[in-house]
């Protein structure tokens, strides 16, 4: 109905994004360093979706830093990065996770909220510790 096709993945101003709250992470593609992207992950995201997500960017070489806040998007981030894993291991590329803490200001509350961060790098050799294949 004269409404412009936007390709899929991208905003009307060609951004890469993707804004589907019940079923894809928000991904956000505006970092200072350009190979990242940032997934702000909730309860509500499915599994399989934010598996498949990250294992695409990965599979770009693109670093991936997966932000959640609550205990239910804590525990859907470790399940799509377990779903990605163990996806790319099948093609010989292997994940590395880094687990920190930020704070970050939200609005409407008057206090800082903390986000548990994981950024998830790629392996070009198989790592020295014993992983499960």
């Amino acid at each position: 109905m004269g409404e412009k096709e936007i390709p899929e993945g991208q905003l009307a101003d060609g951004q890469d994004l993707v804004d589907n709250r019940n079923a894809e992470p928000y991904i956000e593609d505006y970092s200072e360093d350009r190979n990242l992207i940032i997934f702000k992950v909730s309860a509500a995201n499915n599994t399989i979706l934010t598996g498949d997500a990250i294992a695409r960017f990965i599979a770009e070489g693109r670093a991936v830093e997966l932000q959640a806040m609550g205990a239910g998007a804590v525990n859907q981030a470790i399940k799509g990065f377990a779903r990605a894993s163990n996806f790319l291991v099948r093609s010989n590329v292997f994940l590395v996770m880094d687990v920190f803490f930020r704070n970050v200001p939200i609005e409407g509350f008057p206090e800082e909220k903390t986000l548990m961060v994981f950024k998830l790098m790629k392996l070009d050799k198989m790592p020295a510790f014993p992983i499960r294949t």
